[in-house]
C-alpha cells in the first residue's frame, strides 16, 4: 500500500528537481532563484495533485483484486499520497541550496525525518492510520526545515500553498477514515 501511494509522488519529485535545476541555472541572484523556483514549483502542485489521484485510483483498482484482508492497509493510501505535495518541494529544495551555494545543508532536512522514524514505528504497530499521518507530518517538517535552510531561495508562496492543500486533504482523508 506504501507503494502504491507514494510510488507517483515520489516520481514527481525526482523529475521536478531536475526541472528547477534547469530552470534555476540561469539565475545569478538568490532572489532570481526563488522566482524561477517558484514558477516552475507553483505549476508542479497541478501535477502533485495528479499524482496523488493516480494512488487514489490505483487504490481503488486494486481493492476488489486484493480482496478484504487488504482493505485496511489499502485504506491509508489517500493518507500517504499526500506527501507528494512536501516530497516535491523537499526535493527541489536541495537544488536550491546548492545553487546559492549552500550544499552542505542539504544534509540536515533528512536528519529531521530520521528523528520522526522511531515514533512512527510505534504507532503503525497500533495503527497504520496514526502512522501514515506522522509519515505526512515528517514530510511537512523536513520540507519546513529545507526551505527554512535555503531561506534566501526559497518559493515561500509555493511553500504556503503546499500546507494549505496539505491541510485540506488531511482534513477531507481525516473525515473519510
Amino acid at each position: 500500500a506504501s507503494a502504491v501511494a507514494r510510488a507517483p509522488g515520489e516520481a514527481l519529485a525526482a523529475s521536478t528537481a531536475n526541472v528547477v535545476r534547469t530552470a534555476v541555472a540561469q539565475a545569478e541572484t538568490p532572489a532570481e532563484v526563488r522566482e524561477a523556483a517558484e514558477r516552475t514549483l507553483s505549476k508542479s502542485m497541478l501535477l502533485a495533485g495528479g499524482a496523488v489521484a493516480a494512488s487514489i485510483v490505483a487504490a481503488l483498482v486494486l481493492r476488489p483484486l486484493l480482496g478484504p484482508n487488504w482493505h485496511e492497509a489499502l485504506a491509508i493510501v489517500p493518507i500517504l499520497s499526500i506527501s507528494a505535495f512536501p516530497s516535491m518541494l523537499s526535493w527541489s529544495s536541495a537544488v536550491l541550496q546548492v545553487r546559492v551555494g549552500q550544499g552542505w545543508h542539504t544534509l540536515w532536512a533528512p536528519l529531521v525525518g530520521i528523528a520522526f522514524a522511531i515514533a512512527i514505528a510505534v504507532a503503525a504497530s497500533t495503527s497504520l492510520v496514526l502512522a501514515s499521518y506522522l509519515v505526512v507530518a515528517r514530510d511537512l517538517a523536513v520540507v519546513t526545515v529545507a526551505f527554512w535552510l535555503a531561506r534566501s531561495a526559497a518559493p515561500w508562496r509555493t511553500y504556503g500553498l503546499c500546507w494549505i492543500v496539505v491541510g485540506v486533504l488531511g482534513l477531507i482523508t481525516y473525515l473519510m477514515v
